[in-house]
């Protein structure tokens, strides 16, 4: 009893002395905030990432997610996590052009031979050049997400030619690099809201839309379409960075639990990635969906024909020692 007391009566005296006992290690809170909805690949990395903050400090670090753009636009938390008014976010390496121009390089067509490439260019040497990108503008990079590669969904006739581009109307991400590759391509790109695609392609409004077979099959834009075409054009990386200072309040310990949360999570979600694309491409057979394969001498013609991207958004990007070190990546 007397030392519960005593407990209270110090309590008190530092309330009224407008002393206050410094926050135990358990009220740290990182704010992480993206536009994905919760059903989405990034999403369920982000949940893992924050469990495992969660296990290696022993609950002292809590990870608080606000998905589906409960914070703002995709703009907003890049720039919110920048100016550190919440402290991760994360989207596509184009997504992130908005804040250092040479992040989009790593999302530019047909750049990955494939999704072990791509692993490995944001695991291997190259890690340090991003580290630096995102460094140089007050962000610290955390880790790597995989998405998968983006395939074409038409509701008319397959596109396994670069010749069946021509004049096709495509719904597309409101970003420069889809927006120019699918010009390039003879197509007639329209950028539309994520949430009106489906009535899009039930209306006709567009033919065709693009993405991961997961995605594609997610949202359900399987009902309103035929043809799902392997033209695997492009494979955005999902980049996840948190705010430097906040990054540097945390103890160091803290630090390496949050860096190793991070990447155990990119490894974890990899394999899960390509699996559910794996396991999306034959869903989309059983639900009567036709996929197509694209041969090798057309992928090439595809290829040569967004050249111009390279050339317009390369520049811009300043990407030409990237590329061939990425392109080096074995």
């Amino acid at each position: 009893m007397k030392k519960l007391l005593a407990a209270t009566c110090i309590a008190a005296l530092a309330h009224i002395g407008g002393v206050v006992a410094p926050a135990s290690a358990a009220d740290v809170t990182i704010r992480a905030a993206h536009v994905f909805n919760t059903s989405f690949s990034s999403h369920l990395g982000v949940v893992d990432f924050a469990e495992r903050v969660a296990d290696k400090t022993n609950g002292a670090v809590e990870v608080k997610i606000f998905p589906d753009g409960q914070l703002g636009n995709e703009r907003e938390l890049l720039e919110g996590a920048t100016l550190g008014s919440h402290d991760i976010s994360l989207t596509g390496a184009a997504g992130w052009a908005i804040i250092n121009p040479k992040l989009g390089t790593f999302e530019l067509p047909f750049l990955y031979r494939d999704m072990d490439h791509q692993q490995k260019v944001f695991n291997g040497d190259l890690r340090g050049a991003v580290d630096e990108m995102f460094d140089e503008k007050g962000l610290k990079f955390l880790a790597y997400f995989a998405y998968g590669l983006r395939s074409t969904l038409t509701a008319d006739a397959p596109v396994d030619t670069l010749e069946s581009f021509k004049g096709l109307k495509i719904r597309v991400p409101e970003v420069p690099i889809f927006v120019k590759t699918f010009e390039a391509l003879g197509a007639n790109p329209t950028p539309i809201n994520f949430g009106e695609i489906y009535t899009a392609l039930q209306s006709g409004v567009v033919q065709a839309v693009e993405g991961s077979p997961e995605s594609m099959l997610a949202q359900k834009f399987t009902e309103v379409t035929k043809y799902f075409s392997l033209t695997q054009h492009q494979s955005p990386p999902i980049l996840v960075a948190m705010n430097k200072a906040a990054f540097e309040r945390l103890s160091p310990e803290h630090q390496a639990a949050v860096l190793e949360a991070a990447q155990e999570a990119s490894d974890a979600l990899f394999d899960k990635v390509v699996k559910a694309n794996a396991d999306a491409v034959e869903a989309m057979k059983a639900g009567g969906v036709e996929v197509v394969e694209v041969s090798d001498a057309e992928r090439e013609k595809i290829k040569q024909a967004v050249q111009p991207v390279y050339d317009e958004l390369g520049a811009q990007y300043e990407s030409g020692e990237l590329l061939g070190k990425i392109a080096a990546v074995e």
